[in-house]
């Protein structure tokens, strides 16, 4: 019986150990991606994440942002992205961790214009994998920057035919960790 009440002793003591690294974790971040593939948009956005640090190696949260796409000056969209955001960490020094994460959602589309009597619409889900360095440079303030790849889809409609397409780019990400 004192096996199972020590055993059980350690098993909370670890626990509570564990739950006191855990805490809020906000990010604001900033994007810019080079359009790739058929429909060649660039993107600029920013982003807020609220999230929690579970641990030294991860932690997830839930994002929502504003993307502007482009083609040029004459064709444009407005997208309202909303995402779960997983990033995991791996130590490489005090101040730096080397970093991958992942964010997965759905895009609204906001506004869209007619491009050579196509309609466009900018919504249906989005993936946006990627790589990077976390610099810390106080306790709760570091530093994000890294680059990805965002892939999402897009339909395009042209008198009574419609059909869905990738929107990719390949982008680089900032953020400010607080």
């Amino acid at each position: 019986m004192k096996k199972y009440c020590l055993l059980l002793a350690l098993l909370l003591a670890c626990g509570t150990a564990s739950a006191q690294k855990t805490h809020y974790q906000g990010e604001v971040v900033v994007n810019y991606g080079l359009g790739v593939g058929d429909v060649r948009l660039s993107r600029e956005g920013v982003f807020l994440i609220n999230g929690f640090r579970f641990n030294p190696y991860f932690s997830a949260g839930v994002g929502i942002g504003v993307d502007y796409l482009y083609a040029g000056k004459e064709e444009s969209y407005l997208s309202l992205p909303l995402f779960a955001d997983l990033k995991f960490y791996i130590p490489l020094s005090p101040k730096v961790d080397l970093l991958a994460w992942f964010d997965g959602g759905y895009s609204f589309g906001l506004k869209g214009e007619k491009f050579s009597g196509i309609d466009v619409d900018i919504q249906g889900l989005m993936i946006s994998p990627g790589l990077g360095v976390n610099i810390k440079s106080t306790e709760k303030i570091s530093l994000n920057i890294g680059l990805c790849y965002i892939n999402q889809k897009c339909t395009l409609s042209y008198q009574n035919e419609t059909a869905s397409a990738p929107v990719n780019a390949i982008g680089m990400k900032m953020g400010m960790i607080f």
